[in-house]
């Protein structure tokens, strides 16, 4: 699964360069607990952006059901902030 940040650079001149990486370390720390909660692993982060796997390196039964309950779950979590 990859994620990604919408308008991040018009949101990251707005908010200026020590509130957006503020802003971008909680919004990691969310996705990171959201995809690992959801048995799941990080491969990249870049950016604004992550790329999570599901059923890899260890194989699961329902991987990409859990790729779509993270996805989910990410975007609750990611709206609150």
């Amino acid at each position: 699964m990859f994620a990604d940040m919408a308008d991040f650079t018009p949101t990251a001149e707005k908010l200026g360069e020590e509130a957006t990486f503020t802003l971008m370390q909680r919004l990691i720390e969310q996705i990171s607990e959201t995809v690992h909660s959801h048995d799941g692993t990080i491969q990249n982060l870049t950016g604004d952006g992550v790329m999570a796997l599901f059923g890899a390196p260890v194989a699961i039964e329902d991987g990409p059901l859990k790729a779509c309950r993270a996805a989910l779950k990410m975007q609750e979590k990611l709206q609150a902030l």
